[in-house]
């Protein structure tokens, strides 16, 4: 009954189904707030896709770079009751957003590493129905702009065509 009505491939399927929706070079960016405040709507986000084909093996090194701005201001803290800010947890209640960011490769691709502000940094890495998924927490003050770049090889030589490739997403 579900495939009549292709819930099967839709967003109600999950978020990896709306990657493979999104075509074999689909790249999945997931945002969650760990935080439970309702700053959400002060994180700016940008995400940019770049390919390199100029490896000696033929495969391309895809870069994911997610764009993380934190634009709550002092004025909109004050205009906001404590559990909206998260004040209830220490070490927040003046603006910071804190968020698991994760990206998810098309099936067969390769771990090229994470770097944040052009750094690398420790990240978690694991697979999910031959998808590599790279995850880390990232914190962002007000004012303050973390750029995130996850970058992935390509499962074949060949395979990546930068006109193919596609950034789909969701924010929760």
């Amino acid at each position: 009954v579900l495939s009549v009505f292709g819930v099967e491939t839709s967003r109600f399927a999950g978020l990896l189904a709306a990657q493979d929706a999104a075509g074999a070079q689909a790249y999945g960016v997931y945002l969650n707030d760990t935080t439970a405040a309702k700053l959400d709507p002060y994180l700016d986000v940008t995400i940019d896709l770049g390919a390199s084909d100029s490896r000696s093996d033929g495969r391309a090194e895809v870069t994911v770079r997610v764009a993380l701005e934190n634009t709550v201001t002092t004025a909109d803290l004050a205009l906001m009751p404590s559990d909206a800010i998260g004040a209830y947890r220490e070490g927040f209640g003046h603006g910071r957003i804190a968020t698991i960011a994760t990206a998810f490769a098309p099936k067969g691709a390769y771990d090229g590493g994470v770097r944040v502000d052009g750094l690398p940094v420790e990240y978690l890495s694991g697979d999910s129905d031959g998808r590599l998924a790279s995850s880390l927490q990232v914190d962002v003050e007000p004012g303050e702009t973390k750029i995130l770049e996850f970058t992935f090889v390509s499962a074949e030589p060949g395979q990546v065509d930068r006109e193919d490739a596609v950034i789909c997403g969701e924010f929760a």
